[in-house]
């Protein structure tokens, strides 16, 4: 039979259970939660198990605070100096230590780096 993940689209591959969508790569694969099965294939910022959103496919694509934040619906994630997606933040920017920057201000002020404030404050973006 056909593979578990053998979808060619973002939406079918996410509503399968076990499968993910890789944005680098346009396909479907294994994997759960927080990662791809095969990490070698797949970057953890460039993984999408539950959303098909095109901001989760360019949130991935930012490195720097700046560029990232200027998307209204991407957020840095400080702890791991890595650009999300709001909708992913959950359990894209992980850990007690998790800092989401929203604003490209803050970024800005050096929020974006991982010490800041002893890694202890989330920053939420403010919906419009």
């Amino acid at each position: 039979g056909a593979a578990p993940c053998d979808h060619s689209d973002c939406e079918a591959c996410t509503a399968a259970p076990g499968c993910g969508w890789c944005a680098e790569r346009h396909t479907c694969m294994q994997g759960g939660d927080e990662a791809p099965c095969n990490a070698d294939e797949c970057a953890n910022s460039m993984w999408m198990p539950h959303s098909c959103s095109a901001a989760g496919v360019a949130c991935g694509t930012f490195s720097s605070c700046g560029e990232c934040t200027l998307n209204d619906d991407c957020g840095w994630c400080a702890s791991e100096l890595r650009c999300v997606s709001t909708d992913e933040r959950a359990h894209a920017c992980p850990g007690r230590d998790a800092q989401f920057v929203g604003s490209a201000a803050l970024c800005d002020e050096g929020l974006g780096a991982p010490g800041w404030n002893g890694g202890h404050a989330v920053l939420w973006k403010k919906r419009r």
